[in-house]
């Protein structure tokens, strides 16, 4: 259970200021269930909703991107995305293409397709670019 102020997070978030600002059940409720969101990634967002501030690391960065889209927490998001973008190398530029394309990050996916293509001949030679789909290969 994470405890936090609704008006905090409606504050911060447009997906908890439509939940507890409108009509919905979840604005007479005292407490709310969310499903499909990594609790730790979830209870570090609750604490940026208050301080503003958050550890991006790849600890964490493949739970709370996805959370952060969700909840639609755009500067946690963009702060994921830059930390994927800094992180890019041969051996996982693919793996950060996929996970951008999956989640909607159209400037990372850009990006990392970008740097796919001009390290081709590092990455052809690694593990994640040997375990891609011929169909993807030849997109």
């Amino acid at each position: 259970e994470i405890k936090a102020h609704k008006v905090v997070l409606a504050s911060c978030s447009p997906y908890f200021h439509a939940m507890f600002t409108n009509e919905m059940s979840e604005s007479r409720q005292t407490h709310v269930t969310l499903h499909d969101i990594d609790p730790q990634a979830l209870e570090q967002l609750v604490q940026y909703a208050y301080t503003a501030e958050i550890v991006v690391g790849e600890g964490n960065v493949q739970t709370l991107l996805p959370a952060a889209s969700l909840l639609q927490l755009n500067g946690v998001r963009d702060a994921c995305c830059k930390f994927l973008l800094s992180q890019l190398d041969p051996s996982n530029c693919l793996g950060i293409r996929g996970f951008a394309d999956t989640h909607s990050c159209s400037d990372l996916l850009k990006s990392a397709h970008k740097y796919v293509l001009q390290h081709f001949v590092e990455v052809s030679k690694t593990e994640e670019f040997m375990l891609l789909p011929l169909k993807q290969v030849l997109d």
